[in-house]
C-alpha cells in the first residue's frame, strides 16, 4: 500500500503469513528487539514535573478501589 501523502486514516489488509515469513528470513529478524525496555513505555508511574492533580486515571483507580470494598 502506498498512501497519497495527505493526512488521514488509511485502511490496508496485511498478509500476516507473508509478514511472518519475511521476518523469519529477513537479516535482522528480532535480533535488535529490547523487550526488557518496553516496560518503560507502558509504566504508569508519573514523575515530576509531569504530575498533575487533575489526572483522570487516578480518579478511575480510586473508583475501582471503592468498587472492590
Amino acid at each position: 500500500m502506498q498512501a497519497d501523502g495527505q493526512e488521514g486514516i488509511c485502511i490496508a489488509e496485511l498478509d500476516l503469513k507473508q509478514l511472518r515469513n519475511y521476518r523469519e528470513k529477513e537479516v535482522h529478524g528480532n535480533a535488535y528487539r529490547h523487550p526488557k525496555k518496553y516496560g518503560m513505555l507502558v509504566d504508569a508511574k508519573i514523575d515530576k514535573p509531569f504530575v498533575r492533580n487533575d489526572y483522570r486515571e487516578k480518579e478511575r483507580a480510586t473508583q475501582n478501589l471503592w468498587r472492590r470494598i
